[in-house]
């Protein structure tokens, strides 16, 4: 990202308040150049989406930083992880000063109050579609800078970094490997985004279940779930 897209700009929505979600949603719609791909009440869904390896991905997500099911920083720190091509504005209800400084540290282009959107959300959009962050007045007085998308990157776990789980410790490639599951890749997809050949994505599924005392895939995606690492 970087240089202004030449199709209109795709615009997925999160918020968890159905009446917000379609107001955002109607606001977004009217925007020049703009059109909403998607929207959701769900950041799982929403996590989903952006991490498929097929369909249109958004150019710009909007997020509510209350969501039931995930946190919205947790959910933009998810996919800045693995996608530096979507743009992430975050949006409240409340003070964005509880906020502010995680949502910079997940790589969020800036965060703005619900009662601003209509004065800054499409400046905020259309900046986060060129890469571009949007500095806030309550971000700077906090000492805080949005990054642009290229200075976001959050890097990976290194090779030998260990997760404890069960007294063992899974490595950064089990749980990558782990990670893909849980979102609906299938073998073939983990060993394409992971780099390696299927034989050694089954090896990983492998140790990390040993790993988890677990006897089904599914159950060790359970496991990591339910101790909040997935």
């Amino acid at each position: 990202m970087g240089e202004r897209i030449e199709h209109p700009i795709r615009v997925a929505v999160v918020d968890n308040d159905p009446y917000s979600l379609q107001g955002l949603t109607a606001t977004i719609a009217r925007m020049k150049d703009c059109v909403v791909l998607w929207h959701t009440e769900l950041g799982t869904d929403a996590l989903r989406r952006c991490l498929a390896s097929q369909g249109l991905l958004p150019d710009v997500m909007v997020v509510d930083m209350s969501l039931d099911d995930i946190p919205g920083v947790e959910l933009c720190r998810r996919i800045r992880r693995r996608r530096l091509d979507i743009g992430l504005v975050g949006i409240t209800a409340y003070s964005p000063g509880r906020f502010i400084a995680e949502a910079a540290d997940a790589g969020m282009q800036t965060l703005i109050e619900k009662n601003h959107v209509f004065e800054q959300l499409p400046s905020a959009i259309h900046l986060a579609t060129c890469g571009k962050a949007m500095q806030t007045d309550a971000a700077i007085s906090r000492g805080v800078r949005f990054p642009d998308t290229a200075s976001a990157i959050l890097p990976e776990p290194s090779s030998d970094e260990r997760i404890p789980v069960n007294g063992q410790r899974l490595s950064a490639r089990e749980m990558q490997t782990m990670f893909q599951y849980a979102h609906g890749c299938s073998t073939e997809e983990v060993a394409a985004e992971l780099g390696v050949g299927v034989s050694t994505v089954y090896s990983y599924q492998k140790r990390a279940m040993d790993k988890l005392h677990a006897r089904t895939l599914p159950q060790a995606i359970y496991l990591l779930a339910g101790k909040g690492l997935l």
